[in-house]
C-alpha cells in the first residue's frame, strides 16, 4: 500500500538511522530496481552508534546503488575557515586513506564572511576552575553585550553540566541545560518520594525520621536527636510522643511547633492516600510540604517543574489504568519505577535569553557564535574503555579504531558549531590530585596548540 502511495522516498539525516529503520526505508524502495530515493546525510557526523546509528548503516545505500549520484555540499555558512580545516584535519587523521568507508573526501568553504580568529586552548589546574574560569568569562561576554543565546557549553557527558550549572549561578549568567535525566533523581523529586513512604507507612518511626530531617521543614537535628533518644527510653514511638504536648515540653524542644505540624501534615497525606488519587496526593504533598516553593528558587526551576509534571501525568495514567491504586501501592511502584528508570524527561530549555549548556551529542544541529568546548581530556573525549571489553548477547564488538573514529566525529560535531569563536578547554589535575592528559586530538592537531 506505501509502495503505491508514495513515489519519491526522502531520508534526511540519514547518518541517525539504525539498522531497523534503514530495514524500513529499504522494503518501502524495494519495488523498483532503482527507485526515486533521496538520501541526505553527513557520515562526519555519524554520531550515534550508542543508539544503533553506525556509519556502516549511513555507507549501506550507497554500496546498495553504487550508480547513484553522489552530491557534495562544500560550501559552509556557518564557520570561520579556521575551524573548518581544523575539524577536516581531525578527521582526515583518523581515516588518511579513506579506508574506513566515508563516501567522499570533502573539504568545506566558509561562506559565512565571518572574522577569522584562532582556535583558542586553554589549561586549568582543576575541573571547578576551569568552570568558573569559562563562566567568569561568559559573564564578561554578556556585559559586553553579546547575546546570552549566542555563547553555548558543550561537555562529553552529563556528569560534568552539573559543574558547569553551579559555576554559571554563581556568576550570574542565566543558562538553559538541556540533556536527558531519570526523573526520580532529582534532589527535590527524592525529597518527595522520602515523604510519600512516610505517609504510606505512618506509625513507622524509620520514614517519619528521615522525613524530618528534610530541609524543606524547619526542624533542628538536635530536636530529632532528642526524639528519637526519647522513643528508645521510654520504649515509644517518634509518633506517640510527638502528638503528646506533655511528652514535648519535657523534651524542650527548639521547635516543637515545626515537629508537630509535619508529623501532623505526613498523617494527612496517609489518610489522603486511602480517599484520593495518587497524582493528588504526590501533587499535595509537592505543594504543602514546601518542595514546589524549593523548585521555583532554583536556577533550574523549568527542569524541575518538568519533572514533577511527568511524574504526575506517569501517576495519572497508572491510576487509570490501575483503578483503586493507593498510598502504599504508589510507594512500592515509585520503588520499582526508580530501580529501573521508567521516567526520562528532556531538560530542553525553551528561552532565548539564556546560553546553552549541554553534551556534545544535543549539540548536533544546533550553531553559536562563540562555543565552549570543555573537560578536553584524554579519557574523556578519546581513549575511553572500548566497548570490546563488555561482552554482551546480540552487542557487536567496536574496535578501538571505530571507537576512536566515533570519538573524533563527535569532536569534529562540537567544534562546528562556532559560528565565530571557538575555545577548547582542560583541566591538568583530576580531584584526587592526580595529573590527567588533555585529549590526544589537541597533540593531532598542532595547528591549534
Amino acid at each position: 500500500i506505501l509502495q503505491e502511495e508514495y513515489q519519491y522516498l526522502l531520508a534526511d539525516e540519514h547518518q541517525d538511522a539504525n539498522g531497523a529503520q534503514n530495514k524500513v526505508l529499504e522494503l518501502l524502495s524495494s519495488f523498483h530496481d532503482s527507485p526515486n530515493l533521496f538520501i541526505v546525510g553527513d557520515d562526519e557526523q555519524a554520531i550515534y552508534r550508542f543508539q544503533g546509528a553506525s556509519l556502516e548503516n549511513f555507507l549501506y545505500f550507497h554500496k546498495r546503488f553504487p550508480g547513484a549520484n553522489l552530491i557534495n555540499l562544500t560550501d559552509n555558512y556557518r564557520s570561520t575557515q579556521t575551524v573548518l580545516d581544523t575539524a577536516y584535519n581531525l578527521i582526515k587523521r583518523s581515516d588518511p586513506d579513506g579506508h574506513r568507508g566515508r563516501t567522499s573526501d570533502v573539504r568545506l568553504r566558509a561562506c559565512a564572511g565571518h572574522k577569522e580568529k584562532e582556535i583558542l586552548v586553554r589549561e586549568y589546574l582543576g575541573a571547578d576552575d576551569e568552570a568558573d574560569a569559562v563562566a567568569s568569562e561568559v559573564s564578561v561576554k554578556i556585559k559586553a553585550g553579546i547575546q546570552p543565546n549566542e555563547i553555548a557549553i558543550f561537555t562529553r557527558t552529563n556528569r560534568e553540566l552539573a559543574i558547569y550549572s553551579a559555576a554559571l549561578f554563581r556568576a550570574g549568567v542565566p543558562t538553559s541545560i538541556e540533556t536527558k535525566e531519570d526523573v526520580l533523581d532529582d534532589t527535590e523529586i527524592e525529597k518527595i518520594l522520602i515523604l510519600i513512604k512516610a505517609a504510606a507507612l505512618v506509625g513507622d518511626d524509620g520514614p517519619l525520621v528521615k522525613a524530618l530531617h528534610l530541609n524543606c521543614f524547619n526542624v533542628p537535628e538536635l530536636d530529632i536527636y532528642l526524639l528519637a533518644r526519647a522513643a528508645n527510653r521510654s520504649h515509644k514511638s517518634v509518633w506517640k510522643i510527638s502528638q503528646s504536648i506533655e511528652e514535648l515540653i519535657k523534651l524542650e524542644l527548639k521547635n516543637s511547633d515545626e515537629v508537630v505540624r509535619v508529623v501532623n501534615l505526613i498523617a494527612k497525606w496517609g489518610k489522603e492516600g486511602f480517599n484520593v488519587s495518587p497524582a493528588k496526593v504526590v501533587s499535595d504533598i509537592a505543594r504543602e510540604s514546601g518542595v514546589v516553593a524549593m523548585m521555583l528558587s532554583s536556577p533550574d526551576t523549568e527542569t524541575k517543574l518538568s519533572k514533577l509534571g511527568m511524574l504526575l501525568s506517569y501517576l495519572e495514567s497508572y491510576t487509570r489504568t490501575n483503578r483503586g491504586a493507593k498510598i502504599n501501592d504508589l510507594a512500592s511502584l515509585l520503588e520499582m519505577v526508580d530501580e529501573y528508570n521508567v521516567l526520562e524527561v528532556d531538560s530542553k530549555g525553551t528561552t532565548t535569553d539564556k546560553i546553552k549548556l549541554c553534551t556534545a551529542h544535543r549539540s548536533k544541529g544546533l550553531e553559536f557564535d562563540y562555543v565552549y568546548i570543555v573537560g578536553a581530556n584524554e579519557g574523556v573525549w578519546s581513549g575511553g574503555r572500548s566497548h570490546s571489553d563488555f561482552k554482551l548477547p546480540g552487542i557487536v564488538a567496536v574496535s578501538k579504531e571505530d571507537e576512536e573514529a566515533d570519538d573524533k566525529r563527535l569532536f569534529y560535531v562540537a567544534m562546528t558549531r562556532a559560528r565565530k569563536e571557538l575555545v577548547i578547554s582542560h583541566p591538568t589535575v583530576r580531584g584526587d590530585g592526580k595529573v590527567i592528559l588533555p585529549t590526544r586530538f589537541l597533540e593531532e592537531l598542532p595547528e591549534i596548540c
